[in-house]
């Protein structure tokens, strides 16, 4: 069974049109050359009309007891379409334990996502969780010129 994270993020794609994979791609500078989507147009995810409910969702799922591999995704999922308000960011470092740090860096650096790893940067800089170097290192080579600049600087 799905938790209400993921059920909310389907829903949230199905508003948007598209998937968390052409996501990805619709907002890479290529991809809005090539691509027409309510995420080219000006209409930025975070003014979809379940966005607010899903950044809360977020917020309560990754303060669980229990957080789950998918719950990590599903968190950084919703923390990439929150790029430009940055507030689950800013919620993740002034609220989670030094150990769900640990576990969302983990899973960052690596997260498809671009939006997601610029924000798993900052993260890594201001908290500085255990192995904070190396996974900084690994974000300033990251593939994607903003993910390197935030990486590099914050």
């Amino acid at each position: 069974m799905k938790n209400n994270l993921q059920t909310m993020l389907n829903r949230f794609w199905i508003w948007a049109e598209t998937t968390p994979e052409e996501y990805a791609f619709r907002t890479s500078q290529e991809g809005c050359k090539q691509v027409k989507s309510s995420l080219c147009n000006g209409q930025e995810p975070f003014d979809g009309p379940i966005f607010y409910d899903l950044r809360k969702q977020a917020e309560q799922t990754i303060c669980a007891t229990i957080v789950s591999e998918a719950d990590l995704k599903a968190f950084l999922m919703v923390m990439a379409l929150d790029n430009e308000d940055e507030d689950l960011l800013d919620f993740a470092i002034d609220s989670l334990s030094d150990e769900m740090i640990e576990r969302i860096v983990n899973m960052g650096v690596n997260f498809p996502q671009k939006e997601a790893r610029w924000q798993v940067a900052v993260l890594i800089r201001r908290r500085k969780p255990k192995g904070w170097e190396l996974l900084l290192q690994l974000l300033q080579n990251d593939q994607d010129e903003y993910v390197r600049r935030r990486a590099i600087n914050d």
